[in-house]
């Protein structure tokens, strides 16, 4: 598996993410919901054969008001958890895919599946270990990590399950929570430009 994807439990990392190919999924829930598990195994399934069997990734996004709100809730320890109301989570499901064979899994899933080629750029990650609505914790220390860097948050959250759902035990899960990020000089520089 690509560097990009290795990280220890509680290391912060920054990695560059460079122009990859995807499968994707839109759909709105909570993580782990049923709307996304069947996205999920849609992507698995329009994959099926296809080597390296690359893990599902999710972004996951709610309106900016909700987002800001949750993030100082986590940041300023009112919360460790991620809660919102189900419908309040927006998704896109993502599965690592090679053009050629892309292509014939979006022509076989009809209109449920699009492919995209997207370039994350520069992001800081770092590894959850354990169930899903206990990531703040996690995510507090990523949202640190980024601002001691000098970065500020760019695009959504990015989400990689290394581990199988199904198959894995709640505690012992492992996600590889990511944030695209933008150095806060080059923010600012567009904001005076």
């Amino acid at each position: 598996m690509d560097e990009m994807y290795r990280v220890r439990k509680g290391q912060v990392a920054m990695v560059d993410v460079p122009e990859l190919g995807y499968l994707s999924v839109e759909g709105r829930g909570v993580p782990d919901g049923p709307e996304f598990r069947s996205a999920a195994a849609l992507l698995r399934a329009a994959t099926a054969g296809l080597t390296p069997r690359w893990p599902i990734e999710a972004l996951w996004w709610v309106e900016e008001a909700a987002m800001t709100e949750l993030i100082g809730n986590v940041t300023w320890g009112r919360t460790n958890r991620m809660d919102l109301p189900p419908d309040g989570w927006r998704w896109r499901a993502l599965l690592r895919a090679p053009d050629p064979a892309a292509g014939e899994a979006v022509a076989a899933a009809g209109e449920a599946i699009r492919y995209l080629r997207w370039t994350e750029g520069p992001c800081v990650q770092v590894l959850h270990i354990g169930p899903y609505p206990a990531e703040g914790p996690a995510v507090l220390r990523l949202y640190r990590a980024i601002t001691a860097a000098g970065c500020r948050p760019r695009g959504v959250h990015h989400e990689i399950y290394l581990s199988d759902r199904p198959a894995t035990h709640p505690q012992r899960m492992a996600t590889l929570l990511r944030q695209p990020v933008e150095a806060l000089r080059e923010a600012n520089k567009v904001l005076a430009g």
